[in-house]
Order: structure tokens, then sequence, then C-alpha cells
């Protein structure tokens, strides 16, 4: 099978569909398909799997590295205009020189836009997996040849809006690479805290939708109450200069560090480095960076919103977003009573080898695609 993911971000920066595209292309590759990814140009993919060939379009003058804050920023559909053209020019480039694929896999709905004219053009099939459920999202893959869902909450927000129901296929974890590594722990935790004090890891996009002023003004009341669990927060986006700022405002830059984009290869050492993981996010449609961080032994808190309740389950502690004051109350709880840390994380070391073991999830990935291509 000769198959293309196309999704604009994954080449750029780092995030959960960008994650699980990168793993679905490896898997793929490995079972030994031919597997392309159609991005825009970044320095994300530099060091991937060289099995996986990578096709780029450039950035258009003046275009942000990160999504817009606004879906009214005029800059948007401007970028995003540009950008669909250069992917269809992109894609029938290919075709013209005879890369004929099977089938186009498409995570986002611009992306799926393209693949339209393309299917329209070519006769070839795509598919739309679906990472999160927007009423505009689910209106688009209606026209996809197959959807595919990442958790039940969105299967039942597709049947519940449009009437149909995508394939359920959550996502996977690499067990082999998340997993609590002692002299890895060390290297980082020796970066962010003292021999004695605790260490609350969140990993996400600096982007409004995770709504990290809330971990920060919950950062303010730990520090007034135990000054020795400090915070460190991973990743870059479009609110990291208005964070930074607001951490220097509130006096809280001896309690909370940025460590920026990091390494594919140092990003499990900072899960397995946290005695906590936090992210008041308010909405996913379904949290990779909670499989990561159970699977690395590190206890999960969060919020009850989208399909959060449903991957984390009673694994975690989960609250209702945007409380500061009882996100704050529920840090100090799980870090100051360490039965209650190793509980949770028990709980969530057995839950993601049971049910997210990589492998076995994905495979029904290329089980749909085979069973997409064989009635076609």
């Amino acid at each position: 099978m000769k198959i293309l993911f196309i999704h604009r971000w994954v080449g750029v920066h780092e995030g959960g569909t960008e994650t699980h595209i990168k793993e679905v292309a490896s898997f793929m590759a490995r079972q030994g398909h031919e597997v392309y990814i159609l991005t825009r140009k970044g320095p994300a993919l530099s060091d991937f799997d060289p099995k996986v060939k990578v096709v780029t379009v450039g950035k258009t003058p003046g275009e942000s590295q990160f999504s817009y804050k606004s879906m009214y920023d005029p800059r948007l559909w401007f970028y995003t205009g540009t950008y669909v053209l250069k992917i269809l020019t992109r894609l029938l480039g290919l075709w013209i020189k005879g890369i004929r694929f099977n089938v186009v896999s498409v995570h986002f709905l611009v992306e799926s836009k393209a693949a339209r004219i393309f299917r329209f053009l070519t006769k070839t099939p795509f598919i739309f997996v679906i990472e999160g459920y927007t009423d505009a999202e689910a209106k688009e893959a209606r026209h996809a040849n197959l959807v595919m869902a990442s958790s039940q909450h969105e299967l039942d927000e597709c049947y519940k809006h449009y009437g149909y129901k995508p394939v359920l296929k959550p996502h996977g974890i690499d067990l082999k690479r998340f997993r609590k590594d002692a002299d890895k722990n060390d290297e980082i935790r020796k970066r962010y805290v003292k021999e004695g004090e605790k260490l609350v890891v969140t990993v996400c996009r600096l982007e409004p939708r995770k709504d990290l002023p809330t971990l920060i003004k919950a950062a303010k009341v730990v520090k007034e109450k135990n000054p020795k669990i400090k915070f460190v927060v991973v990743g870059e986006g479009v609110s990291g200069e208005e964070l930074h700022q607001m951490v220097k405002d509130l006096g809280l830059s001896d309690t909370i560090s940025f460590a920026g984009r990091v390494s594919e290869e140092d990003l499990p050492k900072y899960y397995a480095a946290g005695d906590l993981y936090a992210l008041p996010t308010l909405y996913e449609g379904f949290g990779i960076v909670y499989l990561e961080a159970m699977a690395s032994e590190c206890p999960v808190l969060s919020t009850k919103v989208g399909a959060i309740p449903e991957v984390v389950e009673d694994d975690g502690v989960l609250i209702e977003p945007k409380d500061p004051e009882k996100l704050a109350e529920k840090i100090l709880e799980i870090l100051e009573n360490e039965k209650l840390r190793m509980e949770l994380v028990d709980k969530g070391l057995k839950k993601v080898r049971e049910k997210y073991d990589r492998e076995k999830v994905l495979g029904i990935f290329e089980e749909s695609l085979e069973n997409l291509l064989k009635n076609k």
C-alpha cells in the first residue's frame, strides 16, 4: 500500500495530533507499506524515521509558526488558502511524476478540502481521522471514504449531530520509549528541583485552549503553602510570550520554568522526572499526553472536559476547568500524600499497558485501510 499523510503542522512543531501522525506513519512503514508525509517545511521532522518519505511546501512570508489565536484573524484565512493551493500543486506534481497513492489520510478540515479536490481529479480515496471534535470537522468528514475517531466521545458526537459512526481507533503509546528511567530522571530533575523538592510537569502547546493561566494562578497558591513544589512547562506556542510575562508579573520565576520545545529524545525524560502531570485544558479530543505521563509513572491531574474522562477515568484526578484554587488544592493533596500518589501511578501504568499498547492499537488503522481498498 502506498499511503500519504497530509498535515500542515507535523513538520513544524510538536503536539498530540502531530505525535500520532508520526507514530502511525512509522508503524505503516515498518509493516512494509510505502509511506509519505506532506507538510509545511520546518524542523520537527528533521530526524524522523528515514523509511518515511517527507515532502514539504514552503512557508508563506509573514506566516506564523503556530496556529493563530482567533478563527477570525484575517491572516488565518489568507495563509490557509495559500497553503491549500500549495499542497494541491504538490499533490498534482507527484501524480504527474507517476507517484500514485492508494489512499490519502487527513486529520484536519483544511487538508480534507484539498483531498476532496484531489480525489475528484484522480479518483484517490481519502480518510479523515478526527482527533478533537469540532462541528465543522465532523460535518466535513462526511465526505471522506472512511472516517476514524480517536475516542468514543468523538464517535458519539459525530453520530449525534450528523448520523454516522466513525471507526474507533484510539491512540497508542510506545511503552519502550515512555517509561521510568532513574538515570534520565535524575538528569532532568537536577535542572529544575533540589533535593526534597517536588516537580509538576506540563507538556502541551502554549495556546489558549490549554488554559495555562489557570495553572500559573494555581502555582502561586501552591507556592504560598508549599514553596518546595516547582513547575516546568514543556512546549512552545502562540501564547508563550504572554505566559512568560504572567509568570514574571506574579513573582513566580523561581517556581515555574519554561523548557521550550524539547527533542523527541528528551521528551520522555521530562515525564519520567515529574512527580505529577498537570494540565487544566479546556478541551481535548483524546489527550495522548495523559498516556505518555501514565506510562512514565507520572500521575495525571486534569479537567473533566471532552474525552479526558474517557481516557483518564478514575486512574487520575479530574476537576472542573478554570478553577485555579481547586487545581492548587489537588496538586498539594497529591504531592503531600505519597500513598495516594503511588496509587495513581500504579493505576495509570496498568491502564496504558492493558488498553493503549501502541502495537495493538495501530493494527486497527492498517486493517481499516485494507478493508477500504478491498471494497473500493
